[in-house]
C-alpha cells in the first residue's frame, strides 16, 4: 500500500542554505563579504522551478489528503504554461511563508531587482485561492529595515491581511541590527513598544485573536535580539558594505533609511 505524507513542504531558504551549498559556497561568500551582493539575492522563487510542478502532477491523485507548505519570495506565480492555480485547488489546503523584508522601496532595495506592485499583487491573487490556509509575511530583521518595522506590522495585519513573523540576519553581520548605533536602538525600540499598544485594533487580530500573543512575542523577540549584543563598533562597516552594493546597483542605502543620515560618520 502506498502511503502518503499528509504535508510535503517546498523551501528553499533565501540566505544560509543555498549560501553553504558546496558548489557556490566561495564564489558567493566572497561577494557577499566583499558588499557585492546581499544573501537575499541569492533568493529562489519554487515557483518558478519546473521540478516543483512535476512533484505537484505527481501528488495530484492524492491532493485531497495533503497540505502544502511553501517559502517563497512569491516573485511569480509560474513557470511558463505552469502556474499555481492549475495545482493549488485540488491540495487539502496550502500555506505559504513569503519573504517581505520591507514596504515599497525599502523592500526593493533589500530585494535587488524585486518590484513592490507585482509582489502586492501575487499576494492578493493567492488570497483568492480558497484552500490557502494561512499566508505569512516573513521578515529578515536587518539594519535597512528594522526602523519600519512598527509600520510593516501594522501593513500585513491590518491592510493585507498577512500573519507578521520574524527571523534575525546574523550573516553578514554587519547587516545584523545589533551593530546599530545606541541611539538608533532606542529609537527601534521606542516604535516598537509602541506599536504593541494597537496590534490588538487591527483586522487580522480580531479575526484571529490568537495572532496578537504572536505578534507581541515577535516585537519581543526581535527587541531582544537587538540589544543583546553591542556590535556598534561594526556600523561604519555596516555603512561601507551598503555604499558598495549600491554602487553596484545604483542605488542609495541613505535614500530609505534616511533615520541613519545623521549617524553617517558615528
Amino acid at each position: 500500500m502506498l502511503k502518503i505524507c499528509p504535508t510535503v513542504d517546498f523551501y528553499i531558504s533565501p540566505t544560509l542554505s543555498i549560501m553553504n551549498a558546496h558548489h557556490i559556497t566561495d564564489f558567493h561568500r566572497d561577494w557577499v563579504e566583499k558588499g557585492l551582493l546581499k544573501p537575499q539575492d541569492l533568493n529562489i522563487n519554487i515557483l518558478q522551478d519546473p521540478t516543483h510542478y512535476r512533484i505537484l502532477e505527481m501528488l495530484q491523485p492524492y491532493a485531497h489528503q495533503i497540505e502544502i507548505k511553501y517559502a517563497t519570495n512569491l516573485t511569480s506565480l509560474g513557470k511558463g504554461k505552469r502556474n499555481i492555480f492549475d495545482y493549488w485547488p485540488a491540495f487539502k489546503s496550502v500555506a505559504v511563508n513569503v519573504s517581505i523584508d520591507g514596504l515599497g522601496e525599502s523592500y526593493e532595495y533589500i530585494r535587488g531587482n524585486a518590484n513592490w506592485n507585482e509582489l502586492i499583487s501575487n499576494i492578493k491573487e493567492i488570497q483568492k485561492i480558497p484552500n490557502v490556509s494561512r499566508i505569512v509575511g516573513a521578515v529578515a530583521v536587518q539594519v535597512s529595515n528594522i526602523m519600519i518595522l512598527d509600520k510593516m506590522i501594522k501593513y500585513f495585519l491590518d491592510e493585507l491581511g498577512i500573519v507578521f513573523y520574524t527571523n534575525m540576519v546574523n550573516y553578514p553581520n554587519v547587516l545584523s541590527s545589533q551593530v546599530l548605533p545606541e541611539h538608533l536602538k532606542e529609537q527601534a525600540t521606542i516604535n516598537l513598544n509602541f506599536a504593541k499598544m494597537y496590534i490588538e485594533d487591527y483586522a487580522l487580530v480580531k479575526q484571529h485573536p490568537m495572532l496578537l500573543d504572536l505578534t507581541l512575542k515577535q516585537i519581543d523577540g526581535v527587541i531582544n535580539y537587538m540589544w543583546a549584543q553591542d556590535q556598534s563598533s561594526k556600523w561604519q562597516d555596516c555603512i561601507e558594505f551598503n555604499r558598495r552594493l549600491d554602487e553596484t546597483r545604483n542605488q542609495s542605502f541613505f535614500d530609505v533609511t534616511t533615520e541613519f543620515i545623521d549617524y553617517a560618520g558615528f
